[in-house]
């Protein structure tokens, strides 16, 4: 573990990218941690009871997830986080966000089909993970859930306008969207239709894909922080060379002027 505040200090710009290494360095095993991120009430907690078979994470229709939550099951430790734009003066969003970069290694981005458009605050964290991460392609699917009253051409056309909102205020025109029906993934008759598939499916590559992934992004953080580390440092060299300038400056003009005092007394 590294001193994250003294560093923190110096570029607070490298903070995100200093919290998710410390905590690379920290967490040991090969599990992957898959984060699910996404408005209240938007299916969260009911997408990670249907991943993991079983009712562990809260469901209801009032607020249940005020803090972050983990639970390991089948090799993968899920991780529920706050709703997006619940109690914001609580610092929800932050704390939600915070697990995203810091803990997840992979992400779903959870949001209704039957909401249609993102809202501002879906559009503000996703781009915040976005920015955290260049990788994020790899790292991050968006899963409209509740898509039970959609028909196939509503739900096209939801994912074409939140695709068109991604790729307008993100530039994320190649993340993946999944589309998903919880309800029909818990009939046996109606399973086939849920998208559940698709989501266990990438849940298994992103299993062999973890060491990797996280090889790699030690790598780049640390390019990162240790290239604005040479930034900082680079500021600081020039900083300090305009002050002894100045100061050079001074001791000139002071000089100037001692000697002009004393010239003009021997004047006198």
């Amino acid at each position: 573990m590294f001193d994250l505040k003294r560093f923190a200090a110096v570029v607070p710009t490298s903070e995100p990218a200093l919290r998710r290494l410390n905590h690379l360095f920290c967490t040991g095993g090969e599990s992957p941690r898959i984060a699910v991120l996404g408005k209240y009430n938007h299916g969260k907690s009911s997408l990670l009871n249907a991943l993991v078979g079983t009712d562990h994470f809260s469901v209801a229709d009032k607020r249940e997830t005020v803090r972050v939550c983990e639970y390991e099951h089948d090799g993968v430790v899920w991780i529920d986080t706050p709703g997006l734009d619940v109690d914001p003066k609580e610092g929800d969003d932050r704390r939600a966000q915070e697990a995203a970069v810091e803990i997840g290694d992979f992400l779903f981005l959870v949001h209704r089909a039957d909401d249609g458009d993102l809202d501002k605050y879906e559009i503000n964290a996703f781009s915040a993970l976005a920015k955290q991460d260049r990788n994020y392609r790899q790292k991050m699917v968006l899963v409209l859930t509740q898509i039970d009253q959609a028909d196939r051409a509503e739900l096209d056309e939801v994912e074409e306008r939140c695709r068109q909102q991604l790729q307008d205020n993100l530039d994320l025109r190649e993340l993946d969207i999944m589309s998903v029906s919880v309800r029909r993934h818990r009939n046996p008759n109606l399973r086939k239709r849920s998208g559940m598939e698709d989501v266990f499916a990438r849940v298994e590559r992103w299993k062999t894909d973890t060491l990797d992934l996280r090889r790699r992004e030690w790598t780049r953080l640390t390019d990162k922080v240790l290239g604005e580390l040479g930034e900082k440092r680079q500021d600081t060299e020039q900083e300090l060379k305009a002050a002894r300038h100045r100061l050079e400056a001074a001791q000139r003009s002071l000089q100037d002027a001692a000697e002009t005092i004393v010239r003009d007394l021997r004047e006198e």
